[in-house]
């Protein structure tokens, strides 16, 4: 007996719609990559620095992490280390257990999606809003925005950060304030 997953991936895998759309996405991705370094000086150059540096931060990916983390320590930031996916949503589900939260808005990510985040929190009864756009600023900072995403159309909210009720929604849960 199969799992719902490798149904569904049986499906794909027969789906010729699916296979074509696939085709013409990667062609379209690939030829516009292919056209953003053509007008890129020294594309190849810029290509091997980049590969290098990826390489020599996985190479010594340890230290790198410890570094990073003092780093974030220093500014505030609480870290927070998981040895799998279910360790990471027990952290997650903690805090949103200590703040009293009955919906938790996301970012898209492959990291929650391998941890079955969303069914988690779901099964711990938190309402989940998936978004492919993430935005955070700064408490009374309204120059800047640090975005994240493809578009903004599936947040509630202007782009001031303001919720449908009225309030500030840079005053929320942020990470630095004890999570």
């Amino acid at each position: 007996m199969m799992s719902p997953f490798q149904e569904r991936v049986q499906a794909a895998l027969g789906d010729r719609n699916l296979h074509v759309a696939l085709d013409r996405a990667t062609a379209q991705l690939g030829g516009r990559q292919s056209m953003a370094f053509s007008t890129l000086e020294n594309s190849d150059l810029v290509r091997d620095v980049t590969r290098r540096a990826k390489m020599e931060i996985l190479r010594d990916l340890g230290e790198n992490l410890k570094r990073f983390e003092g780093q974030l320590l220093a500014n505030g930031a609480q870290v927070h280390w998981a040895e799998d996916g279910r360790q990471a949503n027990r952290i997650i589900l903690e805090i949103a257990k200590r703040r009293g939260l009955k919906r938790v808005v996301k970012g898209k990510s492959m990291a929650t999606e391998e941890t079955h985040l969303n069914a988690a929190l779901a099964k711990a009864g938190l309402e989940v809003v998936e978004t492919r756009r993430v935005s955070a600023r700064r408490p009374g900072d309204h120059r800047r925005e640090l975005r994240s995403g493809a578009d903004g159309d599936d947040l509630p909210g202007d782009e001031r950060g303001e919720r449908p009720d009225g309030h500030d929604a840079s005053q929320g849960s942020r990470g630095r304030d004890g999570d």
